[in-house]
């Protein structure tokens, strides 16, 4: 009998070496930062506004000293906060990536899907790289370089963000050596 995968027991990669929820956590939280940013810099203008008017208006009288003002402001970061954090549940629900025999697979999308497809003799790179809030939250992203398209374009394509440290250097090294055995088989080597 063969120690071959067969179709009931073969598991999708994604499922073997799964995203972490903290990228949930990750994304929303980065999101919410730059809104409470925008907020911000609306407030502190609205003061200099106040401060530096001709027309002398005491702060305690500005629309920023009125408590709705302040409602609506927290409630809409709130909203947006919630909204977010929502679509990247279902983002992350919906992500897929496998490596098959001849290509990766990556599904990703909440509203639009969008499949792509890397053959692994096409890949010129693979490494392993953190963002700053990957770097709070402990997670790794492993990006992916192909032939015939700019690292700009490629790179946000063709990723699998939001893996543990393990995960991340396993998943790279099983690339790697994928992309060398489809190079090899391309040189006939």
């Amino acid at each position: 009998m063969s120690n071959m995968p067969t179709q009931s027991n073969y598991q999708p990669t994604c499922v073997v070496y799964p995203l972490e929820r903290r990228k949930i956590i990750k994304k929303t939280l980065g999101y919410v930062f730059g809104w409470f940013l925008v907020f911000a810099i609306i407030v502190v203008l609205a003061f200099v506004i106040a401060i530096t008017s001709k027309v002398p208006v005491p702060i305690t009288e500005t629309i920023l000293s009125r408590p709705t003002t302040w409602a609506i402001m927290f409630g809409l970061l709130f909203l947006i906060a919630f909204m977010k954090l929502l679509y990247e549940i279902f983002y992350y629900n919906f992500y897929s990536y496998d490596l098959q025999e001849n290509q990766m697979v990556i599904q990703k999308g909440v509203i639009g899907r969008t499949e792509i497809t890397t053959q692994y003799n096409r890949i010129q790179n693979v490494f392993v790289d953190q963002d700053f809030w990957d770097r709070i939250f402990g997670l790794y992203d492993v990006q992916l370089i192909t032939a015939g398209i700019e690292v700009a374009t490629s790179q946000p394509l063709n990723h699998i963000d939001g893996v543990n440290r393990e995960n991340a250097y396993m998943l790279r090294d099983m690339i790697l050596q994928k992309t060398r055995a489809a190079t090899n088989q391309r040189q006939g080597l």
